[in-house]
């Protein structure tokens, strides 16, 4: 709790300001800090965090301030500033409130892989309670304040958010679930009380649910009540509510599961779970059916479950997955808990195999990433994929080989080539990261000037060209390219960078 964690470098200082991995729920609290210069403010895998009140400032070759996959809990109160996205998930769904979204790059926040955060307050017996909502998107970003894709959507409608954007395309951009009908954003304030719908992109939508909007007053926000929720270690979340009216049955249902299960109540908390999850099996009932799945399997890490009650919850998650009734954002949902499942029963390598399986069948998709970062966390617990070395040697490796699918996974919405704003006064050719690598680097260089004939070749080790990664004129920036092996041999490669009056080679090594 309330670090300064910093780097005067300008390029990224480090690549993650806090990381974690496995946390469970109940177990995992981040309060107060402020992180600087970092690639990547926040990353969170396989964790259910309370993350609360820090600051996150990145510059323009920041990546992402929180990165989070496989993750739910709570985002509040934090500030996030200055990254090519502020906010970037897969596969997960965290309540997120009164966050401040600030962005001068591509998109405020990005949404991929079945990731459905709660974005608006609990409506339950007449009452507005805050446990989510209220956001605040600002900056200029040169895309949308949020972005969707592979199944995912904010769950926003009533939600009160604000989006004070300048010189961007959209408020939201992308693809609406399969499955699902309209895309409703009701009660958000847009910066203007003439909101251009235009601005609003969402395909595969039959149409677009956007009157009543907000008009920013404080009515809508103001409170006159409080209730507390444990969160361990003696701290406690204030959720300030309102009367309100318009109550829903599955918002009625889902508070109640949530209180009980932040009083300990687990196993009433788990059987209302299973409850909104059977009423609300597609997009067109419940979004709360989403969050459930998650909560659901935080309820059995937080009641320290037996191996036994593991399994049963396998086959729970099993049949959701198999059943073509639920969406596909409860299904891609279910089946990576079926997963975590069999790790809680210490059947890790079955659980590597079907990370790996899974990402064999979905390469160069946020999906198949997701496996990726899963399977070679969890073969470091195994002592997998490795050959001799230290425990922290292991870990270096670890952490080289997800640094590299991250840079990979941001990199991967600009066509492979995706360019940082920025102003070089030199000609760079930076050093592929990570090095050694399997399979995927990032190659960065820097042109000071416009109109160059830029040509990026990757050699084998004997001299012969193999690859040709970029050939073309370009404007003056800083660019990034990825180099995917998969398909090469173990071994030494060397990249050529030929921009006329500069030339420039360097090595990498291949490892598989």
């Amino acid at each position: 709790m309330y670090n300064t964690i910093s780097s005067n470098i300008l390029t990224k200082g480090f690549h993650h300001g806090i990381y974690a991995e496995l946390c469970g729920g109940g177990c995992f609290n981040i309060f107060g800090n402020t992180i600087s210069n970092s690639g990547n403010g926040m990353t969170i895998f396989s964790s259910s965090p309370f993350v609360s009140q820090n600051t996150v400032n990145g510059n323009q070759y920041s990546e992402s301030g929180i990165f989070i996959s496989g993750s739910y809990g709570k985002f509040e109160y934090n500030i996030i500033n200055d990254f090519y996205y502020t906010y970037y998930s897969l596969l997960s769904s965290p309540d997120l409130l009164k966050n401040v979204f600030n962005s001068s790059y591509n998109d405020n926040i990005c949404l991929s892989y079945s990731s459905v955060p709660n974005m608006h307050p609990v409506i339950s017996g007449g009452s507005a309670y805050w446990i989510s909502g209220d956001n605040h998107f600002t900056g200029s970003p040169s895309g949308a304040g949020i972005f969707i894709e592979d199944e995912s959507y904010p769950n926003m409608a009533f939600g009160y958010n604000r989006f004070t954007l300048t010189n961007n395309d959209y408020y939201i951009n992308g693809t609406n679930p399969t499955g699902s009908d309209t895309f409703d954003v009701r009660e958000n304030y847009w910066g203007t009380l003439s909101p251009d719908l235009n601005k609003i992109n969402i395909e595969n939508s039959d149409g677009l649910l956007f009157n009543p909007y907000d008009d920013n007053s404080s009515g809508q926000r103001s409170v006159n009540n409080y209730t507390l929720y444990d969160i361990g270690f003696g701290l406690y979340d204030t959720v300030f509510f309102q009367e309100s009216d318009d109550p829903g049955i599955a918002q009625e249902l889902y508070l109640e599961a949530y209180q009980k299960e932040h009083s300990g109540e687990y196993s009433d908390a788990i059987e209302i779970y299973k409850e909104i999850i059977s009423d609300y099996p597609d997009n067109t009932g419940s979004s709360f059916a989403v969050s459930s799945l998650s909560r659901l399997f935080n309820c059995y890490e937080k009641k320290t479950s037996t191996v036994s009650e593991y399994g049963a919850l396998q086959i729970y998650y099993s049949n959701i997955f198999n059943d073509t009734s639920y969406s596909e954002s409860q299904r891609n949902l279910s089946e990576d808990f079926i997963i975590k499942t069999k790790v809680k029963q210490n059947n890790i390598e079955e659980a590597i195999s079907d990370y790996n399986t899974i990402y064999l069948n979905n390469i160069n998709t946020s999906k198949g990433m997701h496996a990726l970062i899963n399977k070679e966390i969890l073969a470091n617990q195994e002592g997998d994929n490795f050959t001799g070395g230290t425990g922290i040697e292991n870990l270096e490796w670890k952490q080289t080989r997800i640094n590299g699918i991250l840079s990979a996974l941001i990199n991967k919405r600009f066509n492979i080539l995706s360019k940082i704003i920025t102003h070089p006064e030199s000609f760079i050719l930076s050093q592929n990261y990570p090095n050694p690598f399997n399979p995927v680097t990032v190659i960065q260089y820097s042109i000071p000037s416009g109109g160059n004939d830029v040509k990026l070749v990757v050699y084998n080790n004997l001299g012969k060209e193999i690859l040709t990664l970029v050939n073309e004129k370009q404007n003056a920036g800083s660019y990034a390219v990825n180099f995917n092996g998969e398909s090469f041999p173990s071994g030494v490669y060397f990249y050529k960078l030929d921009a006329g009056e500069f030339v420039e080679s360097k090595r990498m090594i291949l490892l598989k």
